[in-house]
């Protein structure tokens, strides 16, 4: 199976987490979620992770039409994309993940079959060294919204720089888990389908 085809297995209120290193290809996974179908994706993106992500597929060639991808920009300076909420990380963080949630909710009722994509909120917590009470508050948004029939989300994290024990909570809470790692071999490691755990794709061939 092609990582194209297995992107768009998942059905709609879905939670896909996908994994990578620093020095995998992890751009191509979000080029194969968006392709053919930029004006679905509503991405969430903390401290300017998506600039990265855009960046790198341009300059591989990729052709990126930001002006249809909504954007729900979470600090950062970068104003790509049709920026739908701009969002201040260093107020109280609790209010941001209310504001954060409700802002999903309306944007998912405009945008029919909508695809969110969040970009990297592992940053965000690692400035708030991961407070207890925060985690609770950032984990109650898949949570609650797991099933929810107007998304399907996927949500890419660093797992090397991520705090291993909130990884593994974020892990229990998604329908699929993918791990990109430096040579472009995309794993399963969880999926909804049990048949396909441990099943290895290739990003780029």
């Amino acid at each position: 199976m092609e990582i194209e085809e297995y992107v768009r297995l998942a059905k709609p209120g879905e939670i896909v987490l996908v994994e990578y290193s620093s020095l995998s290809p992890y751009p191509e996974i979000f080029y194969k979620i968006g392709e053919e179908r930029w004006e679905r994706l509503v991405v969430t993106d903390f401290l300017d992770s998506g600039l990265h992500v855009i960046r790198w597929l341009k300059f591989s060639g990729k052709e990126i039409p930001t002006e249809k991808i909504k954007r729900i920009k979470v600090g950062g300076s970068s104003r790509w994309g049709k920026i739908i909420l701009d969002m201040d990380p260093y107020k109280d963080p609790v209010v941001l993940m209310i504001n954060f949630f409700k802002a999903l909710v309306s944007t998912y009722k405009e945008v029919p079959g909508a695809i969110a994509v969040t970009l990297n909120h592992e940053k965000l917590l690692a400035r708030y060294d991961y407070d207890p009470y925060l985690l609770n508050e950032v984990l109650a948004v898949p949570t609650t919204l797991i099933g929810n029939p107007l998304r399907t989300a996927f949500v890419f994290m660093n797992y090397e720089l991520t705090e291993k024990r909130y990884l593994a909570l974020f892990e229990e809470i998604a329908t699929r888990v993918l791990r990109v790692q430096d040579d472009g071999t995309v794993k399963v490691l969880k999926s909804i389908n049990l048949e396909e755990e441990g099943l290895e794709m290739k990003v780029v061939k």
